[in-house]
This record gives structure tokens, C-alpha cells and sequence, in this order.
């Protein structure tokens, strides 16, 4: 290989290289005298093309040396880019294993509460158990208290007549035994001094009556016998009534002690009790804050057959979808999966412990998510003879209240308010509610027209809607009314895809005050029960008119409550709950403090795959997202 040329080797052999024209030259001068007449011509030219290549190589030794000191620079720069992704790779294996670490042991203490959990169920249920064979022992008790006691005033009742009784015969058998023997001495005494003044055919009479006379008085005595047995009966009587106070008495210690047991397993359960709830608090912690759950619709008649399917339910965490021949099959994992065959109360007890949350004074949001014709109102409402989870929840609420406030431990104050969200306006439905009950003889339910608001958002009330008509309830019938009433005025209306298809998002929310006598403590948190619209295509639905804009306007809403989850998943520091009136409603729900639940409703369907695919991915991109740990609403 040829060893490069140093600059000033390359400068040499350039004028060599012109040396050699310059000897050819002068050859041709000797040779031609013509040819002497333009050489002073081609010197010049050579002069001045040795000027423009020594200044060629000017430039290029500045050029060698600008290149030089930029690749010294990029050299540094490399080095340094190199330190730096050497320690930032570091970090990351540091971080990750940091991270996988801690995965570890956060699924551990889940591991270990639900553990704790299973166990404080099965005591739970022992305690129960216990509490109803105590209480039935107790009930029988009482009744043999009752019936001891009923039995012994009988018995002294009867005591006291037999003792009179007995007196008064005592009384008689003394007299007559003095009567007796007085008649007896009289007679006998006569007897003899007949006997020593009568003949003797008289004395022969009377010693044929003597015998009768004697069996007469023989038979006197029987009469107190048959007193003197009764007595005895009396007597046993008595001893029998004394045996049945040591029983009574007997009795009414067993029922205290089963009185002191059944109050220690009250104490015992109330603690337990607050134990599981405290313990019930960190596991929904421990899971984050937003669950997700989805159901796959119950099949409707009319229908074919679903068992042949795209949908898979792995187990009770896990949906697999079918996409197609020849294509991988996508899989979810949720919090929990619901088959078509599951029912509204199997639904509901997996939404119960967040709703009973609730009443401790943490915030909490439960919405309906997925395409028209999922069943996301029929989960959320519900049917008269399949009550859904709306009407569950608040029987329930109402039902802990109750049960809460009869110890006089608690105090709480429960109101209800209802919205929804059509065309990005948004209207009360319960603002007609006292109009309509006071006029409910000429307007029927349904046929006022809500009022129209807005939301605002402030430091001291947070995101609240002005001027919205909040009702006071005092029992879970109640508030079922107004609930009713709300779902009446709702705007709803028929689409290709549902006959009765929901034209906006509707917020029912429950205010509770609460008050604990014991730790003197205040809470106020609110539940939002939210069943959203149908997400649902154009092509599809063949939307026109004024059911092309109300499809238009939640399409949107939806799209912006998906840039809001996207943005919570990826912690951006700015998230765009202000895009629409649905996400800058549930701003405090979504981003705040309190517990979300997500209900994606899909169809069962093959027809709607692309639906449900959509769905299914919203869903777990929503199952991502970690807002940290929830907080008591003290005031």
C-alpha cells in the first residue's frame, strides 16, 4: 500500500511537475525559432497557475485543519455521549430492577391482603354464624323465660289459693276431731248409764246396737284422712313450685351470660368489621385507583347463538378476541370479566366495596363506557324485574346508613343531583322536579323541559355546576323516584344500531354528609354514577340531521375523554380536561383524589368486532393509569 504524501511532498511533486513543461521548452526553443516568440507568453500562464494552485493549497490546509479540530470536537462530544448513555443505561437496569423489585413486593402485600382478606371473610362468616345461633338461643331463652316466668306466677297463684285452702281444712279437721271425741265420750258415757238402769232386754238391744253405733263413729276420722292427703299434695306442690324458682333462677343466669357473649361478639365484630374495612381501603389502594371491568352483553331474543363467537373469556381476568382467520388473537386482562350468562347482582358485588367506600368519606366515580347497543344503560339502570346498578346502590347506601346511625354512632345527610350532556350543553333534570310534583295531576313525568347550565371551576368549591337543583333524601324510595324522574326527561332516540339509542352522557351523583360522634369527625364525598353515550359510526349508524350533530357532538366528547386518559397514562404535565363538558365534569373524578370504576360494555356479536376491538383497547389504555393513593374527604 502507498504511503500518503505529507503536504509539503505534495507542493515538491507539483513543481516538478511543472518543472518538466518548462525543459520540454526549451527543446523546442532550439529547435524552432517561431516557437521562441510565444514562450514568455506560457511562463506567464505557468507563473499565475502556480500562483492559484499554491493558493489552492492555502485553502485546503485551512480547510484540513477546520476538519481536524471538528472532528477533536465530535470526538469529545462522542466521548461524552458515551459516558452519558453508559451511566443513563445504569440507571435504567438500576431502575428497572428497583422496579421490578417493588412490583414484587406490592404483589406480595396484595398476595398477603387478599390472603388476610379470604381469612376475615371466613372469620366474618363465623362471626355471623356464631352472632345467629346466639341470637336463636337467645329468642329461646327468653321465650322460656317468659314461659317459666308466666308459669311461675301460675303456681304462686295456685300456692297462695292451696295454702288458704289448707288452713281453712285444718281449721275444719280440728274442729271436727274435737267434735269427735266429745261425741264419742258423750255417747259412750250415755251408753253406760243406760246400760246400768235397763232391764236386761234392754241391755241385749243394746248390745246389738253397740256394734253399728261403734262403726258409726269409726267412720268420723275418714274425712280428715282425705284432708291430710290433699295436704300432702299441696306440700309437694310447694316443694315442686321452690324447685321451679332454683330453675328460674338458674335460667336467668344462663340468659345473662348469653347476654354478656352475644355483647362481647358484637364489640368483637364491630372491630372486625372496621378492620375489614381499613384492610379493604388498602387493597383497592394497592390496585390503583381506576379498575376496569367488562362485560360482554347478555344475548338479546332475536339473536343467534354466541357461543360460537369472536369472544373468548380466559378466566375471570382475561378476554381473548378472534380477529380473523390467519391473524394473531388479541388478549386483554382487566380487573374483571363478565360473561353474557353473569347477572346484574354479580356485577354489582364487584362494584359494592367502592360504592360503600364512599360513606367513609372518599370520593368515587362509577361509568359505563363501549358502542350503541352494548347494554351500558341496562347495567347502569336496569329493568323493573333486573334492577341495575343505580337502584342498587342506592338501596344499599341507605341500607349502611341505617344500620349505621341506629347506634348513634354516625350521623349522615344524603343528596342527589342529576345532569347529562347533550350536544356539549349541559341540562338539569331535576329542575322541573318540584314543578312537576306539585302540578304532577296535569303534566305527566317527562314532559317539562329541563333547564339549561354551565360548569365553572374555582379554588374554594372546586368544578361544580352553578344554580343545579340538589334534592334531600331521606330514603332510598325517595331518592328511586327522583332518579326516575331524571331518566324521563333524558334525551334519547332511534338509530340503525338501537331503536332506543342514549343521545347524551348522564351524571347522577349522591352528596354524603357524614359525621362519627365517636372521633368527632366531619367527611363530605360525592359518588357519580355516569352512563355515557354510544360511541357508533357513521357509515353504520346512517345518522342524518339532527341525529347526525347529537352523533357528531359525542363522538367528540368521547374522543376528548380518551385524550384525557392518554395524557393521565403518560403523566403529561398538562391534561385537556377542558375540551370537552363531559371531561371537565369529571375532572376530580378522572384526575382527583377520589376511586374510578370503568364499566366497557361490549357486544357479543361478530358484526360489531371493530366496535369491540376499539373498546377493548380504550379500556386497557384506561387500566394503565395510576392516579396515587385516594384521600379522605374531611372537612
Amino acid at each position: 500500500m502507498e504511503k500518503p504524501r505529507t503536504l509539503v511532498e505534495s507542493v515538491s511533486a507539483d513543481e516538478d511537475a511543472t518543472a518538466l513543461p518548462m525543459s520540454a521548452l526549451a527543446v523546442s526553443v532550439s529547435m524552432s525559432g517561431a516557437e521562441v516568440l510565444s514562450l514568455p507568453h506560457q511562463v506567464a500562464m505557468l507563473d499565475a497557475a502556480l500562483v492559484r494552485t499554491n493558493h489552492n493549497l492555502e485553502v485546503l490546509q485551512q480547510d484540513l485543519r477546520l476538519v481536524l479540530a471538528s472532528e477533536a470536537h465530535v470526538r469529545k462530544q462522542y466521548a461524552s455521549l458515551q459516558s452519558r448513555y453508559t451511566a443513563i443505561k445504569r440507571c435504567r437496569n438500576r431502575d428497572r430492577v428497583l422496579f421490578q423489585r417493588k412490583c414484587g413486593e406490592r404483589r406480595s402485600e396484595i398476595t398477603v391482603l387478599k390472603r388476610q382478606h379470604t381469612n376475615l371473610n371466613a372469620q366474618n362468616m363465623e362471626l355471623l354464624r356464631e352472632n345467629e345461633e346466639l341470637r336463636q338461643r337467645l329468642t329461646s331463652l327468653e321465650s322460656n323465660m317468659t314461659e317459666t316466668d308466666a308459669r311461675k306466677c301460675s303456681l304462686e297463684q295456685e300456692l297462695s289459693q292451696r295454702t288458704a285452702r289448707v288452713n281453712q281444712l285444718e281449721n275444719r279437721i280440728i274442729r271436727w276431731e274435737a267434735e269427735a271425741r266429745l261425741w264419742r265420750s258423750t255417747a259412750v258415757e250415755a251408753a253406760d248409764n243406760a246400760t246400768a238402769s235397763v232391764t236386761g232386754e234392754t241391755r241385749l238391744a243394746w248390745e246389738s246396737l253397740r256394734p253399728d253405733l261403734a262403726r258409726d263413729l269409726e267412720s268420723v276420722p275418714e274425712k280428715p284422712s282425705k284432708l291430710r292427703a290433699l295436704i300432702n299434695i299441696c306440700k309437694s306442690a310447694t316443694q315442686e313450685l321452690a324447685n321451679s324458682k332454683g330453675d328460674t333462677t338458674h335460667l336467668e343466669l344462663a340468659l345473662r351470660e348469653e347476654r354478656m357473649d352475644k355483647a362481647d361478639l358484637l364489640d368483637r365484630y364491630r372491630k372486625e368489621l372496621t378492620e375489614r374495612r381499613r384492610l379493604h381501603n388498602i387493597l383497592q389502594d394497592l390496585r390503583g385507583n381506576v379498575r376496569v371491568m367488562c362485560r360482554i352483553r347478555p344475548q338479546i331474543s332475536g339473536e343467534s347463538d354466541h357461543s360460537n363467537g369472536p369472544l373468548r373469556i380466559v378466566d375471570g381476568h382475561q378476554i381473548t378476541v378472534a380477529n380473523g382467520s390467519g391473524k394473531r388473537n388479541l388478549q386483554f386482562e382487566y380487573d374483571s370479566v363478565f360473561g353474557p350468562e353473569s347477572s346484574q347482582d354479580d356485577v354489582y358485588q364487584a362494584v359494592l366495596p367502592l360504592i360503600t367506600s364512599v360513606l367513609d368519606g372518599y370520593n368515587g366515580c362509577i361509568f359505563a363506557y363501549g358502542q350503541t347497543g352494548s347494554g351500558k344503560t341496562f347495567t347502569m339502570e336496569g329493568t323493573k324485574e333486573s334492577p341495575g346498578i343505580n337502584p342498587r346502590a342506592l338501596k344499599d347506601l341507605f341500607a349502611t346508613v341505617s344500620e349505621r346511625q341506629s347506634n348513634g354512632e354516625f350521623e349522615y345527610e344524603l343528596t342527589v343531583s342529576m345532569l347529562e350532556v347533550y350536544n356539549e350543553t349541559i341540562y338539569d333534570l331535576l329542575a322541573t322536579a318540584a314543578t312537576s310534583s306539585t302540578s304532577s295531576s296535569t303534566a305527566p313525568i317527562g314532559s317539562l323541559t329541563p333547564s339549561k347550565l354551565d360548569v365553572r371551576s374555582s379554588k374554594s368549591e372546586g368544578v361544580h355546576v352553578p344554580e343545579l337543583t340538589r334534592l334531600r333524601v331521606a330514603s332510598a324510595k325517595e331518592a328511586k323516584r327522583w332518579l326516575q324522574f331524571g331518566y324521563s326527561q333524558r334525551s334519547v332516540g332511534r338509530t340503525n344500531m338501537n331503536l332506543h339509542s342514549s343521545r347524551s352522557h348522564c351524571l347522577f351523583s349522591v352528596q354524603v354528609s357524614g359525621h362519627n360522634k365517636v372521633l368527632r369527625q366531619r367527611t363530605r364525598s360525592t359518588l357519580h354514577l355516569v352512563d355515557l353515550a354510544g360511541s357508533e359510526r357513521l357509515k353504520r349508524s346512517e345518522a342524518e340531521g339532527e341525529r347526525l350533530k347529537e352523533t357528531q357532538h359525542i363522538n367528540k366528547s368521547l374522543s376528548s375523554l380518551g385524550d384525557v386518559f392518554a395524557a393521565l397514562a403518560s403523566r403529561q404535565p398538562h391534561v385537556p380536561y377542558r375540551n370537552s363538558k363531559l371531561t371537565f365534569l369529571l375532572q376530580e373524578a378522572l384526575g382527583g383524589d377520589g376511586k374510578t370504576l370503568m364499566l366497557v360494555q361490549v357486544s357479543p356479536e361478530a358484526q360489531d368486532l371493530s366496535e369491540t376491538v376499539s373498546s377493548l383497547t380504550f379500556a386497557a389504555r384506561v387500566a394503565s393509569v395510576e392516579k396515587g393513593q385516594a384521600t379522605k374527604r374531611q372537612v
